[in-house]
């Protein structure tokens, strides 16, 4: 799925390959969604809210390190091999 999308990336050559291999990450990812929003109401439907804002407050967090982080290794690495491989 995306991880293998984006473990691969670094390897390929032109800008077209790059674009299938993002585009084709980004389209694996929206199979989770179905399933990954019905958790909350199956889990809590009272809570379903506070649950999903719990849980969408706890991926915000990460995304903002992660983009630091990223930042970070590309600085020290001056390639975006290792952003790329930390991500899966």
């Amino acid at each position: 799925g995306p991880a293998i999308c984006l473990v691969i990336l670094p390897f390929l050559t032109t800008p077209a390959q790059a674009l299938a291999a993002l585009t084709c990450a980004v389209g694996c990812t929206a199979f989770t969604q179905a399933g990954f929003l019905v958790n909350f109401q199956e889990i809590g439907p009272k809570y379903a809210g506070a649950l999903h804002g719990m849980a969408n407050t706890a991926g915000s967090i990460a995304g903002m390190l992660g983009t630091y982080l990223t930042g970070a290794v590309l600085e020290a690495t001056g390639s975006w091999r290792g952003g790329l491989f930390c991500t899966p």
